[in-house]
């Protein structure tokens, strides 16, 4: 009979040992938009002011790619709305506290090239979805921008 508890009872405390394996850790915001390296992302939704848009044909095979050394790259693809789109460089950097993201974009027209500093606030930020808003002012009048991206 003791033979038979001892053996019930170390086969108890060993299933009791075991346990679940430790949860991987949460991605950071980092690895999240770069993919600790690089990433591509596609518009999929923009709005203005709450009353949604619709994404020209030529607006859907854009990409931009963040990085991991904070460059980023924009790229028309090869259905362009302008004969003059050329693919853009820029950088990106989060604002603490990892609640917005300004994007610095160079747009070369010609030997024109301007910068642009554009402050977005995070509303989503996963493995799957990149939802970001922005609001600016317009001859006196202020929009807010709504985009959602995915890889």
């Amino acid at each position: 009979m003791n033979k038979k508890n001892l053996i019930l009872s170390i086969a108890i405390l060993g299933l009791l040992a075991c346990s679940k394996e430790d949860p991987a850790p949460a991605k950071s915001k980092e690895e999240l938009l770069t993919n600790n390296n690089s990433k591509i992302w596609k518009k999929t939704e923009t709005s203005t002011n709450g009353i949604p848009e619709t994404l020209q044909d030529c607006e859907k095979d854009n990409t931009y790619t963040f990085k991991s050394d904070n460059k980023l790259d924009f790229g028309y693809g090869t259905n362009k709305c302008s004969s003059i789109e050329t693919d853009n460089t820029g950088s990106w950097k989060f604002n603490q506290p990892k609640d917005s993201l300004t994007i610095t974009i160079k747009i070369t027209s010609g030997s024109t090239t301007v910068t642009n500093d554009l402050k977005y606030k995070i509303l989503e930020l996963s493995e799957s979805k990149l939802k970001l808003t922005l609001t600016y002012t317009f001859s006196g009048t202020a929009f807010t921008k709504q985009e959602t991206y995915t890889p």
